[in-house]
């Protein structure tokens, strides 16, 4: 098989290596998912048969080069972090149980050695197939089934992006300009160019695997304009993540906010309780949580000074387009 070397790194269109030197907004701590990512990028590189060694119990041996190490671990104790790390990645020992007593091990690093060459490695493949790469999340997971499946080179990093904004804090939205998608891919792309070369297949390729439940996630991009002379300039695009699993979790809670919705009207606003459901029961798990968050904050409040209760929570239900008064929206 053999190790990979500088050249096999610079040749890989500068894509893997700028994507695992970066690993935006992770922490150091997290080489051992960077080296996994290095690992699937390069299997899939040099179209390596993952089954076939499987199949032969060959071990598959890489190196990751000093110079991205040293990009990675800037310190000066930049040898004794990574010792730690693999040292923590060969103790973190995988174990599943059978009903029947019988059971499996695994650690991700069978191997490691730094020389002045760089971090040796030895994965056994089909170990690698059993792990998940994720930033700490438990929503934001990088699966080696759904990587072997990427067509596209940019795919790797626009998921990588994907996953690490998946999260509450982000809102799941994240924001990119021109220059930016140029520096993260290594490319001279005009405004055009990204669209069309980047943005659009790596879209379509997510949503793809989304519809054939390969990957758990996909998103959607709205372009950024501001006002330069007399013309409007893209300034960026803006991208949401849709979660598979978040949004099944936000269905019940927007079937439990739901009747909790109608216990508040069946006593509160009674008589407009149906015309309200009707039109509720038709809105998105999002709005129909937020509803019940208004809702709850109100009976949390002092209402003794409200002189009409009915016709003031007519009105907080009008600003979700909810008209008491109508059956239909």
């Amino acid at each position: 098989m053999g190790d990979i070397t500088k050249k096999n790194m610079e040749s890989d269109n500068k894509v893997l290596i700028k994507r695992n030197n970066q690993a935006p907004g992770f922490t150091s701590s997290l080489a051992g998912n960077r080296s996994q990512m290095l690992i699937e990028r390069y299997i899939q590189y040099n179209s390596i048969n993952v089954q076939e060694y499987i199949k032969t119990n060959r071990i598959l041996t890489m190196v990751i080069p000093i110079d991205i190490l040293r990009k990675w671990y800037p310190g000066p104790n930049w040898k004794k972090d990574i010792a730690k790390v693999c040292f923590g990645k060969m103790r973190d020992i995988k174990q599943e149980t059978m009903p029947n007593g019988n059971f499996k091990m695994m650690t991700l690093f069978a191997y490691a050695e730094l020389t002045d060459e760089g971090l040796f490695l030895d994965v056994v493949p089909k170990v690698l197939q059993n792990y998940i790469v994720g930033n700490g999340n438990p929503y934001t997971s990088l699966e080696y089934n759904l990587t072997t499946k990427f067509e596209s080179k940019f795919c790797h990093e626009i998921y990588w992006e994907i996953c690490k904004h998946d999260n509450p804090r982000e809102k799941y939205k994240f924001f990119l300009t021109p220059n930016e998608i140029n520096e993260k891919f290594a490319t001279k792309y005009n405004v055009t160019n990204i669209l069309e070369k980047i943005l659009k297949p790596t879209q379509e390729e997510i949503k793809r695997l989304y519809e054939q439940n390969f990957s758990p996630r996909f998103f959607t991009f709205e372009e950024r304009r501001e006002v330069v002379g007399k013309c409007k300039k893209i300034t960026g695009w803006e991208f949401t993540v849709y979660n598979q699993e978040r949004n099944r979790r936000q269905d019940i809670k927007a079937q439990e906010a739901y009747l909790k919705i109608d216990k508040f009207l069946e006593e509160k606003l009674d008589k407009y309780r149906i015309n309200i459901l009707s039109q509720i029961k038709n809105f998105n798990s999002e709005k129909i949580i937020l509803i019940w968050m208004r809702l709850e904050n109100y009976m949390s409040q002092d209402v003794t000074t409200i002189r009409n209760e009915v016709a003031y929570l007519c009105s907080i239900l009008s600003k979700y387009g909810i008209n008491p008064h109508s059956s239909t929206k």
